[in-house]
């Protein structure tokens, strides 16, 4: 698997044109959570939430569901510059007054070598954390410290929510049962039902529901399978 410093490289690479890239998903993850009402809405709500864009990317996510939930607020983490800094300008440029972002790295800031004084402030203030497409980019020694510090932002109760690629379903693939399933788990970018689990352990959540096969509208005529998952804070 990459380390985090190369993996930020490619995002950084990617950053200039993430917006077209990836509305597609953004838009298919957010009918889901309009779906599922996992956003409560500002009128069902007697307190405005808060929400955590985890691996926000140029803020895609964020610049959908701010429009839906006006009343809540946003903080948008990412580990990699180009990816935030393209956040901050739409800060600025968008008066996204109840948004704000972050660059670090959970892993290296649960370790203590990277400072984000700021981030301490969030502790056990947020409602719902939302990762798309991000948690299988996470290199696997850094899982538990990235989880851990997701789950210390969360308040009691609070949700995770996630989609990641599943495993593929090709027939070659049940050719080799177990071995095969173990390989999944480890492989860079794949998500399983035990690998979400196991996230789930690392961040003190318990899982609520898991879908292993979601579809997504990824352009014309284009779908892809997602899977899904919910926890909650203990």
């Amino acid at each position: 698997m990459k380390s985090q410093k190369e993996t930020n490289q490619e995002w950084n690479a990617m950053a200039g044109d993430w917006d077209d890239l990836a509305s597609s998903y953004r838009n298919s993850f957010c009918g889901w959570l309009d779906k599922e009402n996992i956003l409560p809405s500002s009128s069902s709500s007697s307190q405005p939430i808060t929400v955590l864009d985890f691996g926000c990317g140029t803020g895609l996510l964020t610049e959908k569901l701010r429009q839906d939930h006006p009343s809540a607020t946003f903080l948008c983490i990412d580990a990699a510059s180009a990816m935030v800094d393209a956040v901050q300008s739409k800060i600025r440029s968008a008066e996204w007054d109840n948004v704000q972002a972050i660059c670090v790295s959970l892993a290296d800031y649960d370790r203590g070598q990277q400072l984000a004084n700021n981030l301490e402030q969030w502790k056990g203030t947020v409602d719902v954390v939302l990762a798309s497409s991000v948690l299988t980019f996470i290199p696997s020694s850094d899982v538990p410290g990235t989880m851990k510090v997701l789950g210390g932002l969360l308040k009691p109760g609070g949700l995770l929510c996630h989609s990641d690629w599943p495993e593929s379903s090709s027939p070659d693939d049940s050719k080799d049962g177990d071995d095969a399933k173990e390989k999944a788990e480890e492989e860079d970018g794949i998500m399983t039902e035990a690998k979400a689990k196991k996230y789930y352990e690392h961040a003190g959540l318990e899982c609520e529901r898991i879908e292993p096969s979601v579809m997504f509208q990824m352009g014309p005529n284009q779908t892809a399978t997602v899977i899904i998952g919910i926890a909650r804070k203990k």
